[in-house]
């Protein structure tokens, strides 16, 4: 991770008694682009206005540029340098686009002292060329197109002089051309030495231009780190419940990873297969063998959910030692669901059997235990397995 500018540490807030957050937090580095991802109501936008001054906290810190922070109002966040781009555009319709960059504006109040329009209007244009984006500060903003006045508002965002710019789902009102352009403004952004946090529900868009994913469920943080080792398809599954499968593509020299959505109205399942030593465990049920697994349940990520149905349905507590699943599609006929199976080290816990859909639960020799699965999918998975220990 380089150099930490920000951080916020264990955010809780909440709305009519119903929790929002839930001891939420996210660390932000300097000069790189981070990217939230998460479902519906999951808190990202939350989180982003608490950073932002539009909401206050129940609770938690705010550490910016090493320093324990108070942000009660958006006047609190500009002053440490801090702006926000809402999905909701800010803008005052019938007032030209340098009046809406600046009037009232701190920093400008400073540096026009009276006001004095066409000076306004050069700092506007300034400003604006600095995008590229080819906009007359005194148009009014009315006449503007959609894209356009999203490019007023990273404009807008930038004259606060702020050095992280937070963007909550700066392209969920765009065409697919102006996404593009939006995005690769961001990314000049990034080489201009600013840090930026944005929002969105395209996988895709992180992939292409995100160092950093932090991914959100339920009100927190359930993982964290560079954008090849987060964005697999057991997080998307367990963001978005459905399954979700990553897939390469080349184009010429370069080749880019695309999501593809590969079940409908389904559940993913996680698993654990748990080694003890020499010895595998390994499950009857329903006349087939196979390894622990259960649905996902809400608020659960794929490895909480491996971890406990697998605790609950043998009496065996594991650790996970790979976070990195081995997919197997499901084994039952017409189901479209994928099985995600992590790597688990055996705790303590004696197997039990006749518990839930488990008939039996017992250890057996890794060596002999592709003799007794059951089919050819967990065979397979099971072979790969092995040969990484």
């Amino acid at each position: 991770l380089a150099e930490t500018i920000l951080q916020m540490k264990n955010i809780e807030k909440g709305f009519s008694g119903v929790s929002v957050l839930k001891k939420a937090g996210i660390e932000v580095a300097k000069g790189e682009v981070q990217i939230l991802l998460g479902e519906n109501g999951a808190g990202k936008s939350t989180l982003m206005k608490i950073l932002a001054g539009a909401y206050t906290k129940d609770a938690g810190e705010i550490i910016y540029k090493g320093k324990p922070v108070e942000i009660n109002s958006p006047k609190d966040a500009e002053k440490l340098g801090i702006s926000i781009i809402y999905q909701e555009f800010n803008l005052v319709p019938y007032l030209s686009v340098a009046e809406n960059m600046f009037l009232g504006k701190e920093p400008m109040s400073k540096i026009l002292g009276k006001i004095d329009f066409e000076k306004m209007y050069t700092k506007s244009k300034e400003m604006l060329d600095r995008l590229d984006v080819e906009i007359d500060p005194k148009t009014i903003v009315a006449d503007l197109g959609i894209a356009q006045q999203q490019m007023v508002e990273i404009a807008k965002a930038l004259s606060v002089n702020a050095d992280v710019i937070i963007m909550d789902e700066p392209t969920a009102n765009l065409d697919y051309g102006n996404s593009y352009k939006v995005m690769e403004t961001i990314r000049n952004l990034k080489k201009d030495g600013y840090t930026i946090l944005f929002s969105t529900h395209d996988p895709d868009c992180a992939m292409r231009y995100a160092d950093r994913v932090l991914a959100f469920s339920g009100g927190r943080l359930i993982r964290d780190g560079e954008v090849n080792k987060v964005l697999s398809g057991d997080v998307l599954s367990t963001l978005y419940s459905i399954n979700v499968s990553i897939r390469e593509v080349s184009l010429g020299e370069r080749t880019y990873k695309v999501c593809i959505p590969t079940g409908h109205d389904t559940v993913p399942s996680a698993g654990c297969v748990v080694f003890r030593g020499e010895e595998v465990l390994l499950v009857r049920f329903k006349g087939r063998i196979g390894f622990p697994k259960g649905h996902r349940e809400k608020d659960e990520t794929m490895e909480e959910t491996a971890l406990r149905e697998t605790e609950e349905e043998t009496g065996i507590k594991a650790e996970i030692k790979d976070l990195t699943p081995f997919v197997v599609p499901s084994v039952r006929p017409g189901d479209q669901r994928s099985v995600y199976f992590y790597k688990a080290q055996y705790v303590s816990g004696k197997e039990r059997s006749g518990t839930g859909e488990t008939d039996e639960a017992f250890w057996v020799d890794r060596n002999k235990a592709l003799e007794l699965l059951s089919f050819k999918e967990d065979r397979e998975m099971f072979s790969s397995l092995l040969s990484s220990l």
